[in-house]
């Protein structure tokens, strides 16, 4: 659509409007999916690392991606990305379509519709590991992430007095820095009490990042901060990302994950209107302190309450009777 649009130069505010409502649509379907399909491939124990290993690929694309696309609309026009791009989905289908034949666990169909988010939404609500995840991606949508990908081009460019090569090379860090964050998620221990600790270690970072871009002044001193804060929000997302998939039971994990995609994607255009809206009103860099400030506190508060109990340790099982430890039943 965006192709044919761009080639006859007839493209449209609303065309792009109806077309962005539609990839919105489509991603409601297929980003849960997608997501509960991971278990199905991988062992329950290999889950972080694969996991890890497709927030990786998908940061190494936000890398190489607009290099391709500047060279292809360079060389031959803006309609050229827009069929690229289409040409690539058409791979991802065609891999799709060859696990058709892949051995996965079947599972008794069960009722969907309104029912079907009644049971998803209540089983979350009376799991105060999954609540807490769920709460917690939705705080660092709403705080961090227009932060992070919206407000940061027009503040490297506006306020730090970057030019556009300054915004290219921000954006790659950022992409650096979190291809960075899933690798290191990648190789990490598997352990509950190491992925508390890399959880812990991102809200801090994030907190971070946020602050040094507030005092930034100049595009080479924000490069630190937008490394840091590339990092940390991949690390982070993809953690808890990670515990919500390992902590969904089988029969219910498409609808958490489709809550959880709800707290991600369901923020986002609320607090890109109010972060830029506060940013012309108070000024960029006060946006980013505050955001800091209440991501440090939100963050801390659903720690404590609610998010640590999503990394305590499983209970050994219990022996049976009659044997002993060290030994086995016979």
């Amino acid at each position: 659509g965006y192709a044919a649009l761009v080639a006859a130069d007839v493209i449209a505010y609303w065309h792009i409007l109806v077309l962005a409502t539609l990839l919105g649509i489509t991603a409601s379907f297929s980003l849960p999916a997608s997501q509960a399909f991971v278990p199905e491939l991988v062992g329950h124990d290999d889950l972080p690392q694969a996991i890890a290993l497709n927030a990786a690929a998908f940061n190494a694309s936000r890398l190489v991606g607009p290099a391709i696309a500047g060279v292809t609309i360079s060389a031959f026009g803006m309609a050229s990305a827009f069929v690229f791009n289409a040409a690539t989905l058409v791979v991802s289908v065609a891999v799709l379509v060859s696990l058709r034949g892949l051995v996965v666990h079947r599972r008794p169909r069960v009722p969907g519709g309104a029912g079907a988010l009644r049971d998803g939404l209540q089983h979350v609500r009376e799991r105060d590991d999954l609540f807490g995840l769920v709460l917690l991606t939705g705080l660092l949508s709403f705080l961090v992430f227009p932060c992070a990908v919206v407000l940061l081009p027009l503040y490297v460019s506006e306020v730090l007095g970057g030019g556009a090569g300054w915004v290219g090379t921000v954006l790659s860090i950022t992409g650096a820095g979190s291809l960075v964050g899933s690798l290191v998620l990648l190789q990490g221990s598997r352990l509950e009490r190491a992925a508390d600790r890399r959880l812990r270690i991102a809200l801090v970072g994030l907190v971070v990042g946020l602050l040094w871009l507030a005092l930034a002044r100049t595009p080479v001193a924000a490069v630190p901060g937008v490394a840091i804060l590339g990092f940390s929000f991949a690390m982070g997302n993809s953690q808890i990302m990670t515990r919500v998939q390992q902590l969904a039971p089988d029969a219910l994990r498409g609808r958490v994950m489709s809550i959880h995609s709800l707290a991600f994607n369901g923020a986002i255009p609320f607090a890109t209107l109010l972060v830029t809206g506060g940013a012309e009103l108070v000024g960029a860099s006060v946006i980013y302190a505050i955001a800091a400030l209440l991501t440090a506190a939100g963050a801390y508060l659903l720690y404590r309450r609610y998010v640590r109990q999503a990394f305590v340790p499983p209970r050994p099982a219990a022996l049976s009777p009659g044997t002993t430890a060290g030994s086995g039943a016979t």
